[in-house]
């Protein structure tokens, strides 16, 4: 992580919100802070509705409606019952997720239309009405492995500047924990038989090589491919064996997954080699020229 650095332009992160509903502030910063102007900006994003984090990195994400946020035009929610501005939270409920790119985003059109149960205040596009509405997402710079997992807070917050009884502020606060648990795949290559035992006979650049498919976030490192062997061979004259070839995939989380290659080791034919062909082939040769040059000298020896 950076230090601390407010973006004074609109940061755009495609996971908070689409170009078209929200705009995002972003700042990254580390708590304990390096100094005071810092610790401000931090204070100017977050305003006092977030507690100070504990020690560590972070991003802190301000979200605030478009001027195009608004579907439906002017919608006041109010029921007429002079009650006072009322939000039902379970429609943004905490959510387990496996990702940080499985961080959905920030929609202000369906917290509207589902959240707010009451209100006097009219919600405009770009928060122009008497009714405001805004998210602060702060989220830690965990790895988001097994036992290390990210807690994403985000608060939308609802404010009601028209209530009879004065200014009115709700807030609903929802929880994502992300936690990757989903090992990356492997492919191992096809089974073979192979008739020599020879180290590179053997050899993966002989009998091909694992594929190891990505890690299921985009945002981790790639995927690490390994193999080892273990051989049935009795001894060093066991003609035939099978070697078991495991190949695994190792994610930067420590996830991993295997595949198996069945290697099969006959050496009870040895194949023989161009060289030895033409050997054989010459001796061949010479056996055949004797055999037709003693049949000749026999039937010489007959006719005479």
């Amino acid at each position: 992580m950076k230090n601390l650095t407010l973006i004074l332009t609109l940061f755009l992160l495609p996971f908070l919100g689409n170009s078209q509903d929200v705009v995002n502030e972003s700042l990254e910063f580390n708590i304990p802070f390096d100094n005071a102007e810092q610790e401000a900006d931090f204070i100017a994003l977050g305003g006092d509705r977030i507690d100070m984090p504990a020690p560590g990195s972070y991003t802190l994400v301000r979200s605030t409606p478009s001027a195009s946020s608004v579907r439906d035009g002017i919608d006041t929610r109010d029921s007429g019952d002079g009650l006072p501005l009322l939000l039902d939270c379970t429609v943004v409920p905490d959510t387990d997720l496996n990702c940080r790119a499985d961080l959905p985003p920030v929609d202000f059109v369906f917290f509207h239309e589902n959240a707010i149960v009451n209100s006097f205040g009219t919600w405009l596009p770009n928060n122009e009405g008497d009714l405001d509405l805004n998210a602060l997402t702060i989220i830690p710079g965990n790895s988001g492995c097994v036992g290390d997992p990210v807690t994403i807070t985000r608060t939308y917050t609802a404010t009601d500047e028209v209530d009879p009884n004065g200014v009115a502020t709700a807030e609903c606060i929802q929880v994502f924990t992300i936690e990757n648990t989903i090992p990356p795949t492997i492919t191992a290559p096809a089974d073979a038989t192979v008739f020599n035992a020879a180290a590179a006979t053997l050899a993966p650049a002989n009998l091909g090589t694992g594929v190891g498919g990505p890690s299921n976030c985009t945002n981790h490192a790639p995927v690490v491919v390994t193999f080892m062997d273990v051989s049935d061979q009795m001894g060093a004259t066991d003609p035939m064996y099978t070697i078991t070839r495991t190949w695994t995939a190792t994610d930067d989380c420590g996830l991993t997954s295997t595949a198996d290659q069945i290697i099969t080791v006959d050496v009870s034919l040895t194949i023989p080699t161009m060289g030895e062909w033409g050997i054989m082939i010459l001796a061949l040769f010479l056996i055949i020229f004797s055999v037709v040059v003693i049949r000749r000298r026999q039937t010489s020896t007959q006719l005479g």
